[in-house]
């Protein structure tokens, strides 16, 4: 089974954006590689401009001569996001902008937040981490 994801990025008055067909969530996954190894505009031009992929490796990718890239204009990017069906029921949407990579998913409601908030989130609720422990490990530091 795959976990489908756009990566996208805000370029002007438009979104650049591709496909990526496997391991499209946060925790261990396009998520977490965005976040950690393409944090900044120039990588993040660079890797949504690739093409589409079956996966993003940790090193660095290279563009196929035959990819194509995508792009819409941004003012139409909430209705691509809201139209998950039309789009191969993508499971996971990443756009870089306002300086930083943000998602959108079912955990969110389809609403974009930092990609690093959302690890955090998902960290603690699947590992079985309540808020009472994170305030006492914050307070006893």
């Amino acid at each position: 089974m795959s976990t489908r994801s756009y990566i996208m990025l805000k370029d002007g008055d438009n979104v650049i954006y591709n496909y990526i067909h496997y391991d499209g969530y946060v925790l261990g996954g396009v998520g977490q590689l965005l976040a950690s190894k393409y944090d900044d505009y120039s990588l993040a031009k660079m890797l949504c401009n690739i093409g589409d992929r079956s996966a993003l490796e940790d090193e660095t990718p290279y563009q196929d001569q035959d990819e194509v890239v995508h792009t819409i204009p941004f003012t139409e990017l909430e209705s691509f996001i809201n139209d998950r069906e039309g789009n191969f029921d993508i499971d996971y949407y990443y756009i870089f902008m306002d300086g930083k990579w943000q998602g959108a998913c079912g955990d969110t409601k389809w609403k974009l937040y930092p990609v690093k908030t959302v690890y955090a989130a998902q960290f603690i609720l699947r590992n079985g981490i309540n808020i009472a422990d994170i305030e006492n490990l914050i307070n006893n530091r």
